[in-house]
């Protein structure tokens, strides 16, 4: 995992629409009236009359530029955006959960309407579940994806010192035919072994125990951040805590 890309998963956490901007910089019927607030999360669209604005304290919601934050979306916005949500970015979200089973921090059922944040523009819409950034990519053709998902708390220490002289942990909760397995269930490629890049999180950083992967395919210059396909980091008990995907794989 090149260090370039997961300072960015950090400074997401300080702020979800500038975040996905800058990642973008370098990748290139019926009206729903409001938003559900219904604290049990449901994979089930609710029906218009069972719709009322999301609880928040932020004053951060705003129409700016190229992000539009959940709140200001407009009647026709948020008819528009429940649509899609149950019949492309709730398949999505299924399908990745399922790809990577036993090693995602949130369960799919918890990614509701209520948790939608944000829209960067064009096709980047991001949801945040108890503290976990995860954002979905509409392309203009194909099916909705899965484009990047992080936990701050884990990105934290991966990007700290260990605390004290002791001895590092590089030992790695992965291997690399579990990741090309996962890999190929998420995407439909099959990448090979010399294609799956583990590094020992350990080593550098105070994420002890855990593993980051690249998927780099043969050929991809090592040395370029943005040559790998897919972005892995799995903490020592195996659970991920970041995903990053090329956006055009």
């Amino acid at each position: 995992m090149k260090l370039k890309r997961l300072l960015v998963g950090v400074v997401c956490l300080l702020g979800v629409s500038s975040l996905v901007f800058w990642i973008v910089r370098f990748r290139e019927s019926r009206t729903v009236p409001e938003w559900p607030v219904s604290s049990k999360a449901s994979i089930v669209l609710p029906e218009p009359e069972h719709i009322s604005p999301p609880k928040t304290n932020s004053t951060a919601w705003s129409r700016s530029g190229n992000s539009i934050s959940a709140v200001a979306f407009t009647d026709a916005e948020r008819a528009e955006f429940a649509k899609k949500f149950r019949d492309k970015f709730r398949p999505a979200i299924n399908k990745w959960c399922e790809a990577y089973d036993g090693r995602v921090l949130f369960d799919p059922k918890e990614v509701t309407l209520e948790k939608f944040h944000s829209l960067m523009k064009p096709n980047l819409y991001t949801f945040v579940i108890s503290g976990i950034t995860l954002t979905i990519q509409e392309p203009k053709q194909g099916p909705a994806k899965v484009f990047y998902m992080a936990d701050g708390n884990a990105l934290q220490s991966l990007n700290s010192l260990r605390a004290d002289d002791s001895k590092p942990d590089i030992t790695v909760p992965i291997t690399k035919e579990e990741v090309i397995s996962m890999v190929k269930a998420d995407s439909g490629v099959e990448f090979k072994r010399n294609e799956c890049i583990i590094k020992p999180t350990g080593a550098a950083g105070g994420l002890a125990g855990g593993a980051s992967v690249d998927m780099l395919p043969t050929g991809a210059d090592p040395n370029n951040g943005l040559s790998s396909k897919i972005d892995l980091v799995f903490r020592a008990d195996g659970k991920l805590v970041y995903y990053d995907r090329d956006p055009f794989f």
